[in-house]
């Protein structure tokens, strides 16, 4: 794919595209070291929505719909290190990412647990499972409450040595 754009000089130059389309880890592993200048990415939100068909061969790979926000935040990190590692010393990477909301019963959003649209879950579920998830000590899944994921997906980076800015 071609594509034409605006040099800085006001000239019209044609550049050459290439798309990939498949689990971002996967492909970004494929991707030699430093070939990238630009890297845009806009994860899905956690336990927002699913993309995918239930039946789908790319389900297992769907970001998102992880259990817990700690594998969301954990997986988003694995797909920035790997970013990172493509792009070129002087390249840049735009990360957006959303927050959610810790709720019982996720009404009007993706039910991550049951993985369907808009279905209620049952008071006594949802808190087995909560107690289940925080039984590491890290009780931050509280009704009613922001899980403020981008800053907590900016404080796992940096532990990996990944600085990112203008959370």
């Amino acid at each position: 794919m071609y594509y034409v754009v605006q040099n800085r000089e006001g000239e019209s130059d044609m550049i050459k595209l290439k798309l990939f389309q498949g689990d971002a880890l996967n492909v970004l592993r494929r991707l030699p070291s430093g070939c990238v200048d630009l890297v845009v990415t806009s994860p899905p939100y956690w336990g927002t929505r699913s993309y995918l068909p239930s039946d789908s061969e790319f389900k297992k790979f769907e970001i998102g719909l992880e259990k817990h926000p700690k594998e969301y935040i954990m997986k988003i990190c694995d797909v920035v290190e790997e970013c990172m590692r493509i792009l070129k010393k002087d390249g840049n990477m735009f990360l957006n990412i959303g927050d959610t909301w810790s709720t019982a019963t996720h009404k009007g959003g993706y039910d991550r647990l049951n993985q369907q649209k808009n279905k209620t879950i049952e008071e006594g579920h949802r808190t087995d499972i909560r107690d289940r998830l925080n039984k590491s000590g890290e009780n931050w899944l509280k009704e009613k409450q922001k899980l403020f994921i981008p800053y907590r997906v900016r404080l796992s980076c940096r532990k990996e040595g990944i600085l990112l800015e203008r959370i």
